[in-house]
């Protein structure tokens, strides 16, 4: 039997992953801040902040074949040492990166698609935008490391019970809102444009088939099943699940009123939300052996999620935040300021 290690494992990609894996018969350990219990003697919760030290004590009982590190790194540089350890201790080192790191040059994209930071000319972003180019750097570690053990991720946005994303709007503004029937603001620019998500088990079970394998090491993938819907077309069936209404806005309104107003928030916009994400899923599924057919669609998803969201009061409860609450308050105010007629 195969041992898999996941790193940062049991949310929105986590627990869909190892669930695969324990399906196709492989031994799982997985670190996790938060108490979880196993009822599956296949399945290991090590509760623990991740360190070098506690890696260590794991590598010197454990060999694993492969590794998955859903762990981020804001700090690129930080990664160097642990990138290394890992890559010493496993046969396959899979690190999640992000479809984000795509600039808007290539439709469809595919692997080789120019990245942003390599075409980006503004010194402002390429310095402190936090997640993609920190990534594309990390890729680029990898691929000169020395190591030919890796295996490079790049998921499209994925959704789940612990997540739900519309454009920029996270759990903690879409479920209050659901629930007390209140509309949700928008950016136009975006509502004709290809959204690049997914609903999360589909990316859990790419990663898992593509853990163990020999032939996808040195090697990058885009996770998408390929679905080609815009980000209106996604509110339509958030509204036909939920109920949920949605009020398209210019960017500045949106940003000012419905964001936490952070750095982040304009440049995940202006720098994915607002450009077609058409992905080309081929190279992925030849690594996996998956079909079309073997995915659910976004609306299924959407339906398999809320309800497990509804049954679930503790998971709701969770997006009850001083900034979430923040937030709402000033999407309230703007609407009790901007009603519409009819």
């Amino acid at each position: 039997m195969k041992n898999v290690l996941l790193i940062g494992g049991t949310g929105t990609l986590g627990s869909y992953t190892s669930a695969e894996l324990l399906t196709l018969g492989y031994h799982v350990d997985c670190i996790a801040r938060r108490a979880v219990t196993s009822y599956n003697r296949n399945y290991t919760y090590i509760q623990s902040a991740v360190d070098d030290e506690l890696l260590k004590g794991l590598f010197e009982k454990n060999r694993y074949d492969s590794i998955v590190d859903f762990s981020e790194y804001p700090d690129w540089q930080s990664y160097k040492t642990r990138g290394e350890l890992l890559l010493k201790n496993t046969g396959q080192l899979i690190f999640l990166s992000s479809y984000r790191v795509y600039a808007d040059c290539q439709h469809p994209i595919t692997e080789n698609a120019p990245q942003l930071y390599e075409v980006l000319q503004d010194r402002d972003v390429l310095e402190n935008e936090t997640y993609a180019i920190p990534k594309s750097h990390i890729e680029e570690y990898l691929r000169n490391s020395g190591y030919h053990n890796w295996t490079i991720v790049r998921p499209v946005i994925s959704f789940s019970h612990f997540r739900f994303d519309m454009v920029t709007q996270s759990s903690m503004v879409m479920l209050p809102r659901i629930l007390q029937h209140k509309e949700v603001l928008l950016p136009e620019c975006c509502k004709d444009v290809i959204a690049g998500v997914c609903w999360a088990g589909n990316i859990g079970r790419m990663i898992a088939r593509l853990c163990c394998s020999q032939d996808t090491l040195g090697e990058d993938y885009t996770l998408s099943t390929g679905e080609k819907y815009t980000w209106g077309e996604i509110a339509d069936m958030y509204a036909d699940v939920t109920g949920l209404k949605f009020r398209w806005t210019d960017i500045d309104t949106y940003l000012s009123v419905a964001t936490r107003r952070r750095y982040m928030d304009k440049c995940i916009l202006l720098y994915d939300r607002i450009w077609n994400r058409d992905i080309d899923n081929t190279k992925v599924l030849r690594a996996t052996g998956l079909k079309p057919e073997d995915f659910v669609g976004i609306r299924q998803g959407l339906i398999w999620e809320f309800q497990l969201m509804m049954d679930r009061p503790d998971l709701y409860n969770r997006t009850d935040t001083e900034i979430a609450r923040e937030v709402n308050d000033r999407i309230d105010l703007y609407l009790a300021e901007n009603r519409q007629e009819g």
